[in-house]
């Protein structure tokens, strides 16, 4: 019997469910993304000393900072099981290669993630395991997002085309935001060198507005809603970014639950919105005829 051609990142197996599940999945990161900045902000790290059980518990009294941190592990495991079950999924079907090689990274990287947030309990905040972990949380979403687009039926029948090297300014605008992302981090789980990460968000908010601006230039339809939300949300992110160092200045500023926390934590969200819509953006634009 002769083998099946593939295409070239799918299979005609059932893609449909299978993008629609990594969007599902991409979603769900999303939201860990946004509980996991709740559980800093609140100060609820080390809400639960120990891992992976909660006060030896699956499920403890969902109490005070136990609320932000257990939540977040449940969500964190779910995660960790969707992707898991993506990998599966692709190694037991017909999908291509580069799908599956996908998927088997981001499980790793999914299995890394939560090793570094065991550590990051178990050694009490440590200031360099936790900010590795925010990074490699967003770069789950970002691959996520990756597999999410490359597997959809839109990708493989739009062949579209530009002048060459459009890919760069989102390579600029990701390297940009991934050392913004740093700088952030850095601050957040240490405290320090606030100045690198508000002094830097002028560039990173200029390679934002690059981007959108090529973007749209451009005429590649499937580049003009993500610059679209990009050239408008980096403002929205500037906003939030300077609410929030308002509200880190603040005398009043108090650990827990506040309006504050929720507010630093959306910025962390929109961030990772942002970060992923140039990841995408950049993988569309590579792939321009």
């Amino acid at each position: 019997m002769s083998e099946v051609p593939s295409a070239s990142l799918e299979t005609p197996l059932t893609p449909a469910s299978f993008h629609l599940f990594a969007v599902i999945t991409a979603v769900c990161a999303f939201v860990l993304v946004f509980v996991g900045a709740m559980v800093t902000s609140t100060g609820s790290a080390l809400a639960v000393p120990d891992w992976p059980l909660s006060f030896g518990k699956f499920f403890p009294p969902m109490t005070g900072g136990v609320l932000f941190e257990h939540g977040h592990r449940m969500i964190a495991g779910s995660v960790a099981i969707m992707t898991w079950a993506l990998a599966l999924w692709a190694y037991f079907s017909r999908l291509s290669k580069p799908i599956r090689l996908l998927s088997y990274l981001i499980a790793f990287a999914i299995l890394l993630q939560a090793i570094l947030g065991g550590l990051t309990v178990l050694l009490l905040l440590p200031p360099s395991i936790a900010v590795f972990h925010a990074l490699l949380g967003q770069t789950v979403f970002c691959l996520l997002l990756i597999l999410a687009d490359a597997s959809s039926q839109s990708f493989q029948s739009k062949i579209e085309t530009s002048k060459s090297g459009l890919w760069k300014y989102g390579a600029a605008a990701v390297s940009a935001l991934y050392l913004q992302l740093l700088f952030g981090a850095v601050l957040r789980h240490s405290g320090n060198y606030g100045f690198l990460h508000y002094s830097w968000s002028i560039g990173a908010a200029i390679s934002l507005i690059i981007l959108a601006v090529m973007g749209m230039k451009s005429k590649v339809q499937s580049l003009r809603g993500l610059s679209i939300f990009a050239g408008i949300f980096v403002f929205f992110q500037v906003a939030l970014g300077l609410l929030a160092y308002m509200r880190r200045i603040s005398l009043d500023m108090q650990p827990g639950y506040s309006a504050g926390a929720l507010l630093t934590s959306i910025h962390v969200a929109l961030g990772a919105l942002l970060l992923g819509s140039c990841v995408v953006w950049t993988f569309r634009a590579y792939q321009l005829k």
